[in-house]
């Protein structure tokens, strides 16, 4: 798989808006992220896997 990201300072368009959301999907709450303003750019992942808030203070 080739690395297609950019470096912080290396943007070819200017800054999208991004959204959050928990999303029942596979029978299993994800947390998807999304850049409203392209398509076909999101991320979402089990909310297993993600970090608690509480924990981090």
């Amino acid at each position: 798989m080739q690395d297609s990201t950019n470096e912080v300072g290396q943007r070819d368009r200017e800054p999208g808006t991004v959204v959050a959301a928990i999303d029942q999907f596979d029978e299993e709450s994800h947390v998807v992220i999304a850049d409203t303003t392209q398509d076909d750019r999101w991320l979402a992942m089990p909310t297993s896997n993600t970090a608690v808030l509480d924990e981090w203070r």
